[in-house]
């Protein structure tokens, strides 16, 4: 890493567009293992890229509602360094995958919306999205009623707020995870969405003391507000960076990089 400022650059399937992230000084790259989606790579493909990566560099391996063994014999297969869950798996679940692969585990939590309207104002009390009870939502969804979805930080401040509860979603994955990815919810589609969420959530986040990856609709013209606005561990980016699904555009890499190195 040329300085302190974490990218992971996410939905890798050509090598070329691996090395360039590397290059540029990533600190991470992502692999799909998700069937059937836009941007998978098959774990033969996907070892073939990181046996050209520099150690340095953390390669994740991103999966979504499989079995451990299967998960297991993918990160040997392989040689990712951390692995990433994009679907709706337990606490537990992820206590116990760490514990079999000796790898750190990042949980994705995808932030629904349920307003689109780049106007709509959220209150305080909508904004209490960490601390709402799943309810029945699927559990890998928060709701937050707000409609920033295009990129923008969010028109408003909130005021300060109560403690995070300990029954919160994201409270119990303390402990069991080493960080919590934060993304925006999509029907059809396990991220790369290119719709970003209000920035303030991810800030609430932080408030359960586990290390925060920003995701959702980075781009290069407003990936360094995000990171200003949230300072999160790291900041996400996949569809932002693209030509097309799973095609990395050097131009846009590029511009991504310099505007924090």
């Amino acid at each position: 890493m040329k300085n302190l400022i974490k990218i992971k650059i996410c939905g890798i399937t050509r090598k070329e567009d691996a090395l360039l992230v590397a290059e540029l000084g990533a600190w991470a790259v992502g692999f799909i293992f998700v069937k059937n989606t836009p941007r998978y790579i098959s774990p033969d493909n996907s070892a073939e890229i990181i046996a050209l990566l520099p150690e340095n560099i953390e390669r994740v391996g991103v999966f979504a509602d499989v079995s451990l063994e299967e998960i297991k014999n993918i990160a040997i297969e392989t040689g990712i360094t951390k692995i990433q869950l994009h679907g709706e798996e337990s606490p537990e679940f992820c206590e116990n995958l760490a514990k079999l692969t000796g790898k750190e585990i990042i949980k994705a939590i995808r932030v629904k919306t349920n307003c689109h309207s780049e106007a709509c104002e959220a209150s305080r009390e909508n904004l209490k999205v960490l601390d709402c009870r799943v309810g029945s939502l699927a559990p890998a969804w928060l709701l937050a009623s707000n409609g920033i979805t295009d990129g923008q930080s969010p028109p408003f401040s909130l005021s300060s707020q109560s403690a995070p509860r300990n029954d919160s979603y994201i409270y119990k994955y303390k402990d069991k995870v080493s960080f919590v990815l934060l993304d925006s919810y999509s029907e059809s589609q396990l991220g790369g969405t290119g719709k970003a969420f209000n920035w303030e959530i991810a800030k609430k986040a932080k408030e359960y003391e586990i290390p925060v990856i920003l995701a959702g609709g980075l781009n290069p013209d407003n990936a360094k507000q995000a990171y200003e606005t949230v300072k999160p561990y790291a900041l996400d980016i996949s569809s932002g960076v693209e030509s097309d699904k799973g095609v990395k555009d050097a131009e846009k890499l590029r511009k991504l990089f310099s505007a924090f190195y």
